[in-house]
């Protein structure tokens, strides 16, 4: 599991991917998993795409999108969990958004 950013502004626009993957134990792609991953976010930030994810429709990879929650700021954790391959985690960081103006 990834994402693309490791830290997103918190203007209540700014996004970034989170892609999940099922894998062997040596990390090649295990393309005829079954099943849904449910997805936990905690933090200032909103998933956007299906939760749960329906892994095998989609050849056992899969990606949602966060975006950021205005005025808010901190750590965003985001849990994958399958009933057959576990968890997987990843983190990022909802930065203040910088307060930028034309003159």
């Amino acid at each position: 599991m990834t994402a693309d950013d490791t830290a997103i502004t918190g203007d209540g626009s700014d996004a970034t991917r989170v892609v999940f993957r099922a894998v062997d134990a040596y990390g090649n792609q295990r393309r005829y998993t079954s099943g849904e991953v449910t997805l936990h976010v905690t933090g200032p930030a909103e998933l956007i795409g299906d939760n749960p994810f329906p892994l095998a429709e989609y050849g056992g990879l899969g990606a949602v999108w966060l975006r950021s929650r205005p005025g808010r700021t901190g750590p965003v954790t985001v849990i994958a969990e399958h009933p057959g391959l576990g968890r997987a985690r990843v983190t990022l960081t909802v930065m203040a958004a910088s307060r930028q103006h034309l003159d």
